[in-house]
């Protein structure tokens, strides 16, 4: 009964060890994911300026014409 608890142990620890390098894993996936998000919103916020300023260009051109 001693060697197969031994072996319980032993394995209990490899599961363990292999639980605490999932989590790491997973850590430094959700902060890339994070940084990701962030710059996501710049490229919205560039794209929206863009479209504002060249509407805004173009209710300016044809209201000149006019």
């Amino acid at each position: 009964m001693g060697v197969c608890a031994g072996s319980t142990d032993l394995r209990i620890a490899h599961i363990e060890g292999t639980l605490e390098q999932m989590d790491k894993r997973l850590s430094s996936v959700e902060r890339r994911l994070d940084g990701i998000d962030t710059k996501f919103n710049w490229v919205i916020g560039l794209i929206l300026t863009s479209w504002i300023t060249i509407v805004g260009l173009l209710v300016a051109v044809v209201l000149r014409i006019k």
